[in-house]
């Protein structure tokens, strides 16, 4: 599976400024997923930048002062040469959409399109395209509402909601009272083969009810048999169970909150792990070089150190 970063997609957009033409005035992003790219652009270049719908309704985006350039065009009318940007083209409908409408304004303007991630049958549909990234594949600003989900495995705290502080772990009357109102972090759009939490099955009702509360879809919740649960586990532990469950699913990705145990799941279960703490994708081919970040910064989580103190008393 190709995996991109945020950070991967702005080196890529670093790495092929060359191929952005010179006269360029205006820089519009096509809705939603190429607003990120458009935005980035237009810095790199100093230019002003716009929505698709903006740029037909004829707005530009304002800016601060320290960024215009005296020589930025002021309306539509002075545009010369203006760059249509998508964050990737598949089917290329956005793209085809995206040109129908422009088409209607009969601009007496150049207009080239680009994408940073093209499928190879999709080349042709732009006039610049960046990296070919061919399917199966997923990116970080979106993979929370991708129909990947329903291939994945997917961790509770620290991805769906914020992890539990150091008074909710330590006593239990306030630990219910966290997984009754956790605080949701990010709410996925499409069905989760897999839940993988390090919850002990006691608190699968509330869990549920949590989940059930913010409309969280998913086909099967993995909870921490209580047996497990009443020994005193650190991100080892954590992470070898996990993945001795994704290593019996069928899902090809896991989404894990702890970098250490990212690593883990991935040596146990053979298989890619999208860490949202480090947001790096940890996959056999790069192991070592993921392990030895773990080594390198100790990511040392408040969870672990908890474990530590608890297991002293």
């Amino acid at each position: 599976m190709n995996f991109r970063t945020i950070e991967d997609m702005n080196g890529c957009i670093c790495n092929n400024m060359r191929k952005i033409p010179r006269d360029i005035d205006l820089v519009v992003g096509i809705p939603r997923s190429g607003i990120l790219p458009a935005s980035l652009l237009g810095l790199y270049l100093n230019l002003p930048i716009a929505d698709l719908h903006s740029f037909v309704d004829g707005k530009i985006y304002q800016t601060g002062s320290t960024r215009k350039n005296e020589n930025w065009i002021k309306s539509l009318a002075e545009v010369k040469h203006v760059l249509i940007v998508d964050d990737s083209v598949s089917t290329g409908n956005a793209v085809n959409d995206a040109k129908s409408l422009v088409m209607k304004l009969n601009l007496d303007c150049k207009v080239t399109y680009c994408a940073i991630y093209v499928v190879p049958t999709a080349i042709f549909a732009v006039d610049i395209y960046f990296e070919v990234c061919n399917h199966p594949r997923i990116f970080e600003w979106n993979y929370l509402h991708s129909w990947i989900l329903e291939y994945a495995c997917v961790d509770i705290d620290g991805v769906l909601c914020e992890d539990p502080n150091l008074k909710e772990l330590i006593s239990k009357d306030k630990y219910k009272e966290f997984l009754a109102n956790a605080k949701p972090k990010f709410i996925p759009t499409h069905k989760i083969a897999y839940l993988v939490t390090g919850r002990s099955e006691d608190y699968r009702e509330l869990t549920e009810k949590w989940l059930d509360n913010f409309n969280i879809k998913y086909e099967n919740l993995v909870m921490l048999p209580k047996e497990k649960a009443s020994s005193v586990m650190g991100n080892a532990e954590y992470g070898e169970y996990k993945a001795s469950v994704y290593k019996k699913t069928n899902c090809f990705l896991f989404i894990e909150s702890n970098h250490e145990q990212a690593v883990i799941i991935c040596e146990k279960a053979g298989k890619q792990v999208f860490c949202v703490e480090s947001r790096l994708l940890v996959s056999p081919d790069n192991l070592a070089q993921r392990a030895a970040i773990v080594k390198r910064d100790g990511f040392i989580t408040l969870k672990r150190i908890i474990k530590k103190i608890l297991k002293k008393l």
